[in-house]
């Protein structure tokens, strides 16, 4: 990734390139998802294609932030300032979602905050982002996502994810910023994803400070 000057309009761009080895297909699914999305909560697609030297480029808005991930790394998140964050990441993803776009790797890393603002979060990395029954994408079998936030459809290798995935996903990164781990704890991946499949959580509210009842409810049901 590469900060670099947009010719046309001399703004920075976020400017990310494919190394030559590597095979362009989810790099342009990327770049085409981005392209059709346009929301405050979503980094702002600029432009892509090739350069002369033959190498596909994605260029995305510049953004001064930090990601969740660090933002949470020293310290939890207040009901208040997760509400906040959620309400924000969900009207990027209910635009996401009618597009018929899943994200299918929400988490801390793809969620950056400008200049310290929940209110202005924006969802990153669109990588191995899906179009619902996209015929071409089978991926039968695999494990495509990040254990520690992933559903238990993707877990279970699901060949067709559905926006309610992402919401899963999102629950989980509440119950991060919010205690300070994940739903299922660490360990080894085979041991995270045994309870992702059969474990269900402590309760939010046993783990985290003024969680009023029904956000308690809300965050369980989708995580």
């Amino acid at each position: 990734m590469y900060r670099a000057d947009d010719q046309a309009t001399g703004e920075p761009v976020a400017l990310k390139v494919l190394h030559a080895e590597q095979r362009p297909e989810r790099f342009l699914r990327e770049a085409a998802v981005l392209s059709e999305l346009s929301h405050p909560a979503v980094v702002r697609y600029v432009a892509h294609g090739v350069t002369p030297e033959g190498q596909v480029y994605l260029a995305m808005e510049w953004l001064e932030a930090t990601s969740l991930a660090a933002y949470v790394a020293t310290r939890r998140m207040s009901y208040p300032e997760c509400l906040s964050l959620l309400r924000r990441v969900c009207s990027g993803l209910q635009v996401a979602h009618e597009l018929g776009v899943v994200h299918r790797d929400l988490k801390p890393a793809n969620i950056l905050i400008p200049d310290g603002m929940l209110a202005q979060a924006k969802v990153i990395d669109f990588g191995i982002a899906r179009r619902r029954f996209d015929p071409r994408l089978t991926e039968r079998g695999l494990l495509i996502g990040t254990l520690a936030y992933m559903s238990p459809e993707q877990a279970r290798g699901s060949t067709q994810i559905e926006p309610a995935s992402d919401v899963f996903s999102l629950g989980s990164v509440v119950y991060k910023c919010m205690t300070g781990d994940t739903p299922f704890g660490g360990g080894d991946s085979t041991a995270v994803l045994a309870k992702v499949l059969l474990d269900e959580p402590p309760p939010l509210a046993e783990l985290a400070a003024d969680v009023p009842s029904g956000f308690d409810e809300l965050v369980g049901r989708i995580d």
